[in-house]
C-alpha cells in the first residue's frame, strides 16, 4: 500500500525541499509514498474536480489568492479523514487550525526530524481507520468504508453495492501513480494528486455497480456481513428487523426509512445468531 501525499505550496524551492524530505522519509520508514505536488490552491482544486485521493495533505498557509487555510476549510467540508499538516512562516494562524482539525504546524524552513515525527504520527492515525475496501466503478477507483455499506445485490455477472446516502468514498485513478517506493526511489509526477472526494447525498442509498460475483465480494468483507440469499449480502450493523421471510435495513433512522430484502429458507436461526453476536 502506498500512502498518498499531496503537497501544495506556491514557492518552487519549498516544493522541491519538501519532496526531497519525503523521498528520504520513504527510504527511512520503509513505506511506499505516492506524492503529488501543486503550485497553488487553484491547481489543487482543479485536479480535485476530476480525481481525488489523498491520505496526507501538506499545505503552505500563505499562498496567493486562495490560502492554505481556506483550502483546508473547503476540503474539510467534504472529507473528515485526510490528515492536514500546515507549513508557515508565521504563527498567527495557529488558532484557526482547530477549525479544520489540523494535525500539526511546522515553520519554514521545515526541519527534517520534526517533519518525520509528524508524518509518523499521521501514518499511525491513518492505520487506525475503520475497515474499508477498494472498488473500481465507472473508470474511478473508490474507497468505501464497510460501515457505510447497507447491502450488496447480485445481477448475473454484476453486483450493486448500496451505501447510506451520506457515505463518502475516496476516489482516485491509479493509471500512472507517482511518488516514492519503499527504497526512496522517485516515482513522482506533478499536478495529479487531490484529496478525498465525498459522494454527494442522494434521496436514497448510493449505488455502485461493478463486474464481480457476490461470492468473491463477500470474501473481501468482515464478519459484519451476512449472506441472506443467493442474491443478497447485508450489513448486520444496519439490520432493524428479522422475520422468517425477510430482513429490514435502515438507511435513515431520523426519517425512519428502511429497505426490506428476502431471507432464504433455512437462514432464520443462523442470521439471528450472527446478528446477536455482531451487535
Amino acid at each position: 500500500m502506498a500512502f498518498r501525499i499531496a503537497v501544495c505550496d506556491d514557492e518552487e524551492e519549498q516544493l522541491l525541499s519538501l519532496t526531497s524530505l519525503l523521498s528520504k522519509w520513504a527510504g527511512r520508514s520503509g513505506l511506499s509514498l505516492d506524492v503529488r505536488t501543486f503550485p497553488s490552491a487553484e491547481a489543487f482544486l482543479f485536479a480535485y474536480e476530476e480525481d481525488s485521493a489523498c491520505d496526507i495533505l501538506i499545505l503552505d498557509i500563505e499562498m496567493k489568492d486562495i490560502s492554505g487555510m481556506e483550502l483546508a476549510r473547503r476540503i474539510r467540508k467534504e472529507d473528515r479523514h485526510v490528515e492536514i499538516l500546515f507549513v508557515t512562516s508565521h504563527f498567527e494562524f495557529i488558532s484557526e487550525g482547530y477549525e479544520v482539525d489540523a494535525l500539526h504546524y511546522l515553520t519554514k524552513p521545515v526541519a527534517e526530524e520534526k517533519l518525520y515525527a509528524v508524518l509518523t504520527k499521521a501514518v499511525d492515525r491513518l492505520s487506525t481507520e475503520p475497515p474499508s475496501l477498494i472498488i473500481s466503478c465507472q473508470g474511478k477507483t473508490i474507497k468505501l468504508y464497510e460501515a457505510d455499506i447497507l447491502y450488496v445485490e447480485s445481477f448475473l455477472h454484476y453486483i450493486s453495492i448500496h451505501t447510506v446516502p451520506h457515505a463518502s468514498g475516496r476516489v482516485s485513478s491509479y493509471d500512472s501513480p507517482g511518488g516514492y517506493n519503499a527504497s526512496g526511489s522517485p516515482l513522482m509526477r506533478q499536478g495529479a494528486g487531490i484529496p478525498h472526494k465525498t459522494i454527494p447525498a442522494n434521496p436514497g442509498p448510493q449505488e455502485y455497480r461493478i463486474k464481480e460475483s457476490i461470492s468473491a465480494f463477500e470474501k473481501k468483507l468482515s464478519a459484519d456481513f451476512f449472506r441472506i440469499h443467493r442474491s443478497y449480502l447485508v450489513s448486520l450493523k444496519h439490520i432493524t428487523r428479522i422475520s422468517r421471510t425477510s430482513v429490514s435495513l435502515d438507511w435513515d433512522m431520523e426519517e425512519k426509512h428502511s429497505i426490506e430484502l428476502p431471507l432464504a429458507r433455512g437462514k432464520y436461526d443462523e442470521i439471528n445468531e450472527a446478528f446477536i453476536r455482531r451487535n
